[in-house]
């Protein structure tokens, strides 16, 4: 008995000192940044919906649509499939180019247009008839049904009156109730998509803290809006809503051009023109831009190509958000079923955050195939709340009060199924409704097939084999080898 005892007593030791080591047997990773701009979703440079010429635009994931209003409703008995088959024929095949639409409905286009875009059953010029408002909250309403749930569309511009749908003249939000007749009809139609309007002030005195457009960016001859978006900024409105607009090219040229100069190639290929739309873009927490996204990348405007691309890339860095990972830290063995605990830290170093709400998966990718062979959600993260930093210091270039370190911490158990082996494991932020990968983060570690970011090497069942670092030469660049996609429906 007393052999017996002592036998269990050795046992005992041996297995608490194999418990031991494997405890101590954890290992921390500092991934490297990429060194270039990422094409991330829902960010960035602003094209045009109708451009052609999009091979000179990689990096934009974003789109602009004006849509007239008699092209989606031309009378009253026009329902919401008409809305939808306009989208679906505007926008085929975007989910397959990972690209998403901003949209924004107008009547009139300016005052140089004689006839606007009215339905056949209103008046022309029609702004104030009780038939005319009654029409746009019913429009509104129809829009929402269309578009609430779209995947494909980014956030709403509001849009509809004025001229470009501007919503200043010749009828404004500030006249004859639109602000309220506006306000109540997006946001009882829109409860998922952003909302973002002009001449905030308006719409604040009526209730409604919503995203901005500043159609004249940085504008030197518009100190006033700037203003006020940094006002409203200081109230914390840019942690939840979104702030975009476009350069203007077109206006003030005398004040625009020596800061910005005389056409967004000219922006680009300057680095102090950059420099100065990079101040604002970060001051103000901007998400994206227009028309400076026309730049072009063939010398034209006696640019240097080199030097337009290597702006173009510190603009697109500078927009929205912009994930780091500064460590990863878990054990190089974990047995299926059993609890598996990884930490990391998440850092935005971007300029606003992103504001869709979309999972983060921890993954184990095949050695071989660098497929996914296994992906677990982690529980109780929300995305959107990974800030970046305030309070924008043009003579440091860099925020006051740095971005914070997010950490992460989470116990994963791999199912019984996953075979005994060495693996890849990492982190991906995915898509919702493909569930595949879906924001990047801002590190070398990529693989081209899978569009996955490894952190580290584990051993499944057994021990790691070899060393725990993910080999460097298997990397692609997330920016070139990029086939993201996402999915229409849930998968």
């Amino acid at each position: 008995m007393l052999l017996k005892r002592i036998s269990i007593l050795i046992v005992f030791l041996f297995i608490a000192e194999f418990t031991v080591l494997q405890a101590q047997n954890v290992v921390s990773v500092y991934p490297q940044e990429y060194p270039n701009a990422l094409k991330n979703p829902l960010k960035g440079f602003r094209d045009k919906a109708d451009r052609n010429d999009r091979t000179n635009f990689s990096y934009s994931t974003i789109v602009r649509e004006y849509i007239p209003w008699n092209a989606i409703e031309n009378d009253s008995t026009d329902g919401v499939q008409k809305i939808i088959d306009f989208c679906n024929n505007r926008w085929k095949d975007y989910e397959k180019r990972n690209i998403r639409v901003i949209p924004r409905v107008y009547i009139l286009w300016d005052k140089k247009s004689k006839q606007g875009n009215w339905p056949s059953d209103i008046a022309q010029g029609d702004w104030s008839s009780p038939k005319f408002k009654e029409r746009v909250v019913k429009l509104i309403y129809k829009l929402g049904l269309a578009w609430d749930n779209d995947p494909r569309v980014a956030w709403v511009q509001t849009g509809l009156i004025g001229y470009w749908g501007e919503q200043e003249n010749p009828v404004g939000v500030h006249q004859d109730g639109w602000a309220k007749r506006l306000g109540e009809a997006y946001t009882n139609a829109f409860k998922n998509k952003k909302l973002l309007v002009r001449n905030q002030k308006v719409w604040e005195t009526e209730g409604y803290n919503l995203g901005t457009y500043w159609d004249s960016w940085a504008h030197p001859g518009q100190p006033g809006v700037r203003n006020e978006i940094r006002e409203r900024n200081n109230q914390g409105r840019y942690l939840t809503e979104i702030i975009e607009g476009e350069t203007a090219y077109d206006w003030g040229k005398d004040k625009f051009y020596p800061k910005y100069g005389s056409s967004p190639t000219i922006t680009c290929n300057n680095y102090i023109f950059t420099n100065n739309l990079i101040d604002v873009i970060k001051e103000l927490h901007c998400t994206g831009l227009g028309w400076v996204s026309g730049y072009k990348t063939d010398g034209s405007e006696q640019s240097n190509i080199d030097s337009v691309k290597a702006n173009a890339a510190r603009i697109q860095e500078a927009f929205g958000y912009n994930f780091v990972i500064p460590e990863f830290t878990c054990a190089t063995r974990a047995n299926q079923k059993k609890p598996f605990k990884i930490h990391f830290k998440v850092k935005n170093v971007g300029s606003a955050p992103f504001y869709e709400n979309w999972p983060l998966a921890f993954v184990l990718i095949d050695e071989t195939t660098h497929e996914i062979v296994y992906k677990e959600h982690l529980k109780n993260i929300d995305t959107r709340t990974w800030y970046p930093g305030d309070n924008y210091s043009y003579e440091t270039k860099a925020y006051q009060i740095p971005a914070k370190a997010y950490p992460i911490d989470a116990v994963i158990t791999i199912p019984a199924k996953i075979k005994s082996g060495n693996y890849m494991a990492g982190a991906t932020i995915l898509e919702p409704n493909s569930q595949t990968p879906g924001i990047f983060f801002d590190i070398k570690n990529f693989l081209s097939k899978s569009q996955t970011q490894p952190l580290c090497r584990i051993g499944i069942g057994k021990n790691l084999k070899g060393s725990f670092e993910v080999d460097p030469t298997l990397f692609g660049n997330p920016l070139t080898d990029d086939t993201r996609s996402y999915s229409l429906t849930k998968q």
